[in-house]
Protein backbone atom coordinates (compact mmCIF):
# COMPACT_ATOMS: atom_id res chain seq x y z
CA UNK A 1 0.00 0.00 0.00
CA UNK A 2 0.94 3.49 -0.60
CA UNK A 3 -0.40 6.67 0.09
CA UNK A 4 0.42 10.19 -1.39
CA UNK A 5 -0.54 13.63 0.13
CA UNK A 6 -0.73 16.28 -2.61
CA UNK A 7 0.16 18.26 -2.71
CA UNK A 8 3.98 17.23 -2.26
CA UNK A 9 6.36 19.97 -1.06
CA UNK A 10 9.47 19.95 1.00
CA UNK A 11 8.21 18.82 4.15
CA UNK A 12 11.63 19.92 5.84
CA UNK A 13 10.76 23.28 5.22
CA UNK A 14 7.96 23.22 7.82
CA UNK A 15 10.78 21.84 10.48
CA UNK A 16 13.17 24.43 10.46
CA UNK A 17 13.41 26.40 13.93
CA UNK A 18 11.70 29.90 13.42
CA UNK A 19 11.20 29.58 9.51
CA UNK A 20 9.37 26.00 10.13
CA UNK A 21 6.80 27.32 13.15
CA UNK A 22 6.10 30.62 11.14
CA UNK A 23 5.60 28.23 7.67
CA UNK A 24 3.01 25.63 9.94
CA UNK A 25 1.46 28.74 11.63
CA UNK A 26 0.55 30.66 8.44
CA UNK A 27 -0.75 27.69 6.80
CA UNK A 28 -3.06 26.51 10.06
CA UNK A 29 -4.43 30.21 10.08
CA UNK A 30 -5.02 30.25 6.06
CA UNK A 31 -7.20 26.85 6.56
CA UNK A 32 -8.80 27.69 10.37
CA UNK A 33 -8.84 31.47 10.31
CA UNK A 34 -11.00 31.18 13.25
CA UNK A 35 -8.41 29.43 15.12
CA UNK A 36 -4.62 30.55 16.45
CA UNK A 37 -1.61 28.01 15.81
CA UNK A 38 -0.55 26.38 18.60
CA UNK A 39 -1.22 29.16 21.15
CA UNK A 40 -1.96 27.80 24.68
CA UNK A 41 -1.89 30.84 26.30
CA UNK A 42 -5.34 31.02 25.13
CA UNK A 43 -6.30 27.66 26.39
CA UNK A 44 -8.12 28.05 29.99
CA UNK A 45 -6.22 26.46 32.75
CA UNK A 46 -8.59 23.64 33.05
CA UNK A 47 -8.24 22.74 28.81
CA UNK A 48 -4.64 22.26 29.40
CA UNK A 49 -4.99 19.97 32.07
CA UNK A 50 -6.89 18.05 30.11
CA UNK A 51 -4.17 18.24 27.24
CA UNK A 52 -1.51 16.78 30.25
CA UNK A 53 -4.18 14.39 31.71
CA UNK A 54 -4.94 13.11 27.68
CA UNK A 55 -1.37 13.04 26.89
CA UNK A 56 -0.48 10.54 30.09
CA UNK A 57 -2.70 8.38 29.44
CA UNK A 58 -1.98 8.20 26.14
CA UNK A 59 1.42 7.34 27.03
CA UNK A 60 0.75 5.03 30.06
CA UNK A 61 -1.81 3.01 27.71
CA UNK A 62 1.16 2.72 25.27
CA UNK A 63 3.24 1.53 27.94
CA UNK A 64 1.42 -1.35 29.58
CA UNK A 65 -0.01 -2.54 26.30
CA UNK A 66 3.81 -2.74 25.22
CA UNK A 67 5.41 -4.20 28.90
CA UNK A 68 2.77 -7.19 28.37
CA UNK A 69 3.94 -7.85 24.74
CA UNK A 70 7.67 -7.67 26.01
CA UNK A 71 7.19 -10.03 28.74
CA UNK A 72 5.52 -12.51 26.79
CA UNK A 73 7.76 -12.66 23.97
CA UNK A 74 10.93 -11.48 25.11
CA UNK A 75 11.16 -13.45 27.87
CA UNK A 76 14.66 -14.71 27.93
CA UNK A 77 15.62 -11.09 26.34
CA UNK A 78 17.37 -8.78 28.65
CA UNK A 79 18.41 -6.11 26.56
CA UNK A 80 15.42 -4.69 23.84
CA UNK A 81 16.78 -2.47 21.26
CA UNK A 82 14.73 0.35 20.28
CA UNK A 83 14.70 2.64 17.12
CA UNK A 84 12.53 5.95 17.18
CA UNK A 85 11.99 7.09 13.85
CA UNK A 86 11.09 10.64 13.34
CA UNK A 87 10.42 11.65 17.03
CA UNK A 88 12.13 14.72 16.81
CA UNK A 89 13.56 14.53 20.10
CA UNK A 90 12.27 11.96 21.65
CA UNK A 91 10.33 12.71 24.27
CA UNK A 92 7.93 9.92 23.83
CA UNK A 93 10.20 7.05 23.39
CA UNK A 94 12.32 8.21 26.43
CA UNK A 95 9.18 8.57 28.58
CA UNK A 96 7.92 4.85 26.99
CA UNK A 97 11.45 3.33 28.49
CA UNK A 98 12.06 4.69 31.86
CA UNK A 99 8.03 3.38 32.14
CA UNK A 100 9.10 0.00 29.98
CA UNK A 101 12.37 -0.50 32.52
CA UNK A 102 10.31 -0.48 35.73
CA UNK A 103 7.64 -2.70 34.01
CA UNK A 104 9.54 -5.14 32.63
CA UNK A 105 13.12 -5.05 34.46
CA UNK A 106 14.69 -5.18 31.20
CA UNK A 107 17.12 -2.82 29.52
CA UNK A 108 16.16 -0.38 26.95
CA UNK A 109 18.37 0.83 24.68
CA UNK A 110 17.17 3.68 22.47
CA UNK A 111 18.55 5.09 19.27
CA UNK A 112 16.44 8.02 17.76
CA UNK A 113 16.75 8.90 14.40
CA UNK A 114 15.02 11.78 12.74
CA UNK A 115 15.76 12.69 9.26
CA UNK A 116 14.19 16.05 9.96
CA UNK A 117 16.63 16.75 12.53
CA UNK A 118 19.20 14.80 12.26
CA UNK A 119 22.08 14.37 9.68
CA UNK A 120 20.66 11.63 7.05
CA UNK A 121 23.69 10.28 6.81
CA UNK A 122 23.93 8.86 10.39
CA UNK A 123 24.27 5.28 9.95
CA UNK A 124 20.72 3.47 11.38
CA UNK A 125 21.33 0.20 9.78
CA UNK A 126 23.68 -0.81 11.03
CA UNK A 127 22.42 -2.48 14.00
CA UNK A 128 19.25 -4.86 14.32
CA UNK A 129 16.38 -3.21 16.33
CA UNK A 130 13.76 -5.51 18.01
CA UNK A 131 11.42 -2.39 17.53
CA UNK A 132 10.94 0.67 16.15
CA UNK A 133 8.63 3.30 17.11
CA UNK A 134 6.71 5.39 14.42
CA UNK A 135 4.27 7.81 16.11
CA UNK A 136 2.59 10.48 14.03
CA UNK A 137 4.85 10.28 11.36
CA UNK A 138 3.32 7.99 8.47
CA UNK A 139 1.48 11.13 7.62
CA UNK A 140 4.46 12.92 6.32
CA UNK A 141 5.77 10.44 4.17
CA UNK A 142 5.21 10.57 0.47
CA UNK A 143 6.73 7.51 -0.43
CA UNK A 144 5.67 4.77 2.41
CA UNK A 145 6.91 1.92 0.09
CA UNK A 146 10.62 3.22 0.26
CA UNK A 147 10.39 4.23 4.28
CA UNK A 148 9.14 0.10 5.06
CA UNK A 149 12.07 -1.12 2.79
CA UNK A 150 14.03 0.84 4.75
CA UNK A 151 12.67 0.06 8.12
CA UNK A 152 12.34 -3.90 6.98
CA UNK A 153 16.27 -3.83 6.56
CA UNK A 154 16.87 -2.69 10.15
Amino acid sequence: MNAKLFPEFDTNLIYRDKIGYATRKKTYEKYFPSKKYYDLDDFSLNKKKRLIKSEIKRIRDIALDFSVFLNNQFKNQQEINILDFGGADAYLSKMLTNLLKIQTNKKMIITNFDPQFIDQSKEIDKISYDFVIISHVLEHVHNLDELFSKLKKI
